[in-house]
């Protein structure tokens, strides 16, 4: 009996002193004051120590606000330092500390904590302090307008993408197919119809005749290209004098004075008036229309006519050949990787001819396909509305084919194979070279100008500026571009 006593004792004797006793550094705690409580271990072999951080909540309204550790030439000290939030007895829970394979724990202790007293006869009772402001962090402003900022990130990002998608399609020369425009005539005539119909002078001549004059002032400003709407009686009638007949234009002078007499003089004309001044100025409108219709005609006989040339200047091209070429055919291509359509000669030969002998065209090819023998006369030949081609050879590129469009224009497309850039470079030299040279000493100066002024092969550079600017654009972000206006013939 007296072993199993002794047995016992020893036990919690040794139980006793492996368990670790918490000390605290001050007797008496406070409502929100921190204070400190430690533990110590042997430093003669290696801790693990209970993980405890920051923050860490004890329990409710008991809370960790600092962790220190302090390594000793005898012992280990692990500093908790706590702050209570309100007052009453809280219980630190025992923690496991672990020396290899042995598990000791550490005591229970139980903490008072009181509130503060307070001397209201010797220190008197002060106002509540205001709430101390602090700086707030780049993440602080973050978190706090995130919403925010996301909001204008993303309505910046649809603002670009929408402006991008509206300069595309507005840059895009034939993204949109616009409505045919009504002729000047065709709309004059329904105008002084309806105008007719309506019989407005019954109720108000003023407006009346003020629509009438609209639509005629309307109607040569489009025909006749001038700024009617803004002009007066009198200086319409100067400007569109050499374009009637002398009744004619007494028959529109006194409309004209009539209808200014009836807007700022407040006179009534005769009913008949308004009929009679209705039929004159739809005679005027047909007969301007046949006029202007016939002179145009004229005009492009003449651009038509027959063309007389001192010297073939054409010869260079080569021989005409009857059966199309298979390969593969191109107006540029990239021939080696440092090989860029951009500052190449293809893109000076093509700006210079489409910026500039373009206009002259007709001349050209109509002196191009009589060379060939493709017309019997020298004469000037408009572009077809389809696509025309026609086989060439010569001995710089061998077999190419020239291309004909009203939407394209002139384009020569050589074979990508079988043609050097030394040999495409050389060829092109020679064409633009000669085509200058034909413009110079077979168009007149006063015939260059005619040619300019009538726009000839408009739609035509359109295509090529706009092939030329994607072209640029796409080189300078570092694309690859192959070829251009490619065409695989079988």
């Amino acid at each position: 009996m007296r072993s199993v006593v002794l047995y016992i004792a020893l036990f919690v004797s040794s139980w006793l002193t492996s368990q670790i006793e918490p000390t605290i550094h001050s007797d008496e705690q406070k409502v929100a004051e921190p204070f400190t409580i430690t533990y110590e271990v042997s430093n003669n072999s290696s801790w693990t120590l209970p993980t405890l951080k920051k923050r860490d909540i004890i329990q409710k309204n008991l809370e960790i606000v600092n962790v220190k550790l302090d390594t000793l030439s005898e012992k280990i000290q692990l500093n908790l330092q706590l702050i209570a939030f309100d007052s009453g007895i809280y219980t630190i829970p025992s923690y496991r500390f672990k020396k290899g394979s042995q598990e000791i724990r550490s005591f229970e202790k139980d903490i008072h904590v009181s509130r503060v007293k307070v001397n209201t006869l010797q220190k008197p009772i002060y106002d509540i302090k205001p709430i101390k402001e602090i700086s707030l962090t780049f993440n602080d402003y973050f978190n706090k307008y995130r919403w925010i900022l996301i909001g204008i990130l993303i309505a910046l990002i649809i603002a670009i993408l929408s402006f991008l998608i509206y300069w595309f399609i507005k840059s895009k020369p034939f993204a949109k197919k616009e409505e045919p425009e009504i002729p000047p005539g065709e709309e004059a005539l329904s105008a002084l119809s309806n105008l007719k119909e309506q019989q407005i002078w019954k109720e108000d001549a003023k407006v009346h005749y003020s629509k009438l004059t609209d639509v005629l002032r309307h109607y040569f400003e489009r025909k006749l290209h001038f700024d009617a709407p803004e002009s007066t009686s009198d200086e319409i009638l100067s400007e569109i004098q050499p374009q009637l007949e002398e009744i004619e234009y007494k028959k529109l002078r006194n409309l004209l004075y009539e209808a200014d007499l009836v807007k700022f003089a407040k006179s009534s004309p005769e009913e008949s008036k308004h009929l009679l001044y209705l039929d004159d100025s739809v005679q005027l409108v047909q007969s301007l229309e046949e006029k202007i219709v016939e002179e145009t005609e004229e005009e492009e006989e003449e651009a038509l006519a027959p063309i007389e040339i001192k010297k073939t200047y054409f010869e260079f091209l080569g021989n005409l050949q009857k059966e199309i070429p298979k390969g593969d055919f191109a107006l540029w291509w990239k021939i080696d990787s440092e090989d860029h359509f951009t500052n190449s000669i293809s893109q000076k030969v093509w700006d210079s001819f489409y910026q500039n002998e373009l206009a002259f065209y007709p001349y050209i090819l109509g002196v191009i396909l009589y060379e060939k023998g493709l017309n019997n006369e020298r004469k000037a030949v408009l572009f077809p509305e389809s696509e025309q081609q026609f086989v060439l050879e010569n001995e710089t590129v061998g077999t190419f084919v020239i291309s004909i469009s009203k939407e394209k224009g002139f384009t020569i497309l050589m074979n990508t194979q079988t043609t050097s850039n030394e040999q495409r470079n050389a060829f092109l030299i020679e064409f633009i070279t000669n085509t200058r040279e034909f413009i110079t000493n077979e168009i007149t100066p006063p015939k260059q100008k005619e040619y300019k002024s009538k726009s000839y092969g408009d739609q035509a550079k359109d295509w090529y500026l706009f092939i030329r600017g994607m072209v640029i654009k796409s080189e300078k972000k570092g694309k690859e571009i192959n070829r251009i206006a490619g065409k695989k013939l079988e």
